[in-house]
């Protein structure tokens, strides 16, 4: 089982609907913030799907009383929100200093790259986000991926992680 975190509103939901459908559909943009926790299985392979469970943003409080039970954490950020990025940067941090994480896969998941509008720009959420000091000093294995739930860029190599880590 792998465990989907992430403050509200950085599309951990629509994530989720986007990689369950193959559907192109418009309709599946619209979500609603998610209110206490759902469960999903995902096919990420032929022969494997993984079971993915999504605690909402507002449950900030209780994540780490999940994070013993999963192989996997997979925690998004919304990489085109600068207002947000401190608080994601402490709740990120403070995941991976949880003594039940140290043994745990954790993908970073840089979401809504749709929106960021350059090279520059997703250079400053890096930067901001402290990226490269919170990868050299983790004590577990930290993997970084760019995703657009929007659109699925990104999901094949999510997919590939999810495979071999859940």
């Amino acid at each position: 089982m792998a465990l989907l975190i992430g403050p509200s509103s950085v599309g951990k939901s629509l994530l989720l609907k986007r990689l369950t459908t193959d559907e192109k559909d418009k309709d599946l943009v619209a979500t609603v913030p998610s209110i206490g926790t759902s469960l999903v299985k995902v096919q990420v392979s032929r022969k494997k799907s993984v079971t993915i469970r999504e605690l909402g943003g507002s449950m900030a409080p209780v994540w780490p009383d999940y994070y013993s039970d999963v192989a996997a954490i997979i925690f998004v950020v919304d990489a085109s929100n600068l207002q947000q990025v401190g608080a994601a940067t402490i709740q990120f941090i403070h995941l991976l200093n949880s003594p039940q994480t140290q043994s745990s896969k954790i993908l970073l998941l840089f979401n809504k790259l749709d929106l960021v509008t350059s090279e520059a720009d997703k250079g400053k959420f890096m930067h901001l986000f402290m990226l490269d000091d919170i990868l050299r000093h983790s004590r577990q294995e930290v993997s970084v991926a760019e995703v657009s739930a929007l659109n699925r860029t990104g999901f094949a190599a999510m997919k590939e992680w999810l495979e071999l880590c859940a």
